[in-house]
């Protein structure tokens, strides 16, 4: 959970938080992005903990959109042996006199080998 600042209107920083060149680089771990649909990606998300790598192909989804304001961003990756991945996040923009404020929340959750070794790092 947090917030940052950014020097810039809301309608763009929009523009740019659903964008997937944006998207990869705001997500860790994700090696690739691809638009499927207006708020559809599947991603390629890798995740190393201990003796566990692993990469999960993910289908990420933008739901409760309501441009330039709020999003939600859910998504479920299969990781082979390592497991299953769910994460979803909160994204709010709020107009703000020197720029737009993003807050956003997020959860994880891993099932399998992953959530056995890291579920709480998560």
């Amino acid at each position: 959970e947090g917030e940052i600042r950014v020097p810039a209107p809301p309608e763009v920083v929009w523009q740019r938080l659903i964008d997937p060149t944006i998207l990869q680089r705001c997500i860790p771990g994700c090696a690739r992005m691809t638009r499927l649909a207006e708020h559809r990606f599947e991603a390629e998300i890798e995740v190393r903990y201990g003796p566990v790598h692993a990469s999960f192909l993910t289908d990420i989804a933008l739901t409760d959109v309501v441009a330039p304001a709020h999003y939600v961003l859910s998504g479920r990756g299969h990781g082979g042996l390592a497991g299953v991945g769910e994460g979803r996040a909160e994204v709010r923009l709020d107009a703000a006199p020197d720029g737009t404020v993003v807050r956003y929340r997020a959860a994880l959750s891993a099932a399998g080998a992953l959530g056995r070794i890291g579920s709480r790092l998560l």
